[in-house]
C-alpha cells in the first residue's frame, strides 16, 4: 500500500465509454512495477515480515537482519 498519493494516466488500450475529458487518470492503491516508490514499498513490506519472524535490524546497516536461534546466528542481507 502506498504511503503517498500517486496518480497516473490510464495506459494505452484501456478504454471506457464516458463523456469525461481525455486523458483519464487513476489513483493507485498499490505500487506498480516501474514506479519510483516500488523499491521502498517492497523493502518496507519485507522488513515488516522479517521483524515479525524474530529478526532484528542491524544498527550498522539498515538492510542487514540478524536472528539468533538455538545458539546459531542467521544473517539476511537485502
Amino acid at each position: 500500500i502506498l504511503t503517498k498519493e500517486v496518480y497516473m494516466e490510464q495506459p494505452v488500450g484501456f478504454t471506457i465509454e464516458s463523456n469525461l475529458p481525455k486523458p483519464l487518470v487513476c489513483k493507485l492503491k498499490k505500487a506498480l512495477y516501474g514506479l519510483k516508490q516500488s523499491p521502498r514499498e517492497w523493502f518496507d513490506r519485507l522488513k515488516t515480515f522479517l521483524l515479525s519472524q524474530g529478526f532484528t535490524n542491524s544498527k550498522a546497516d539498515c538492510s542487514l537482519f540478524i536472528k539468533l536461534r538455538n545458539h546459531s546466528l542467521y544473517y539476511t542481507l537485502i
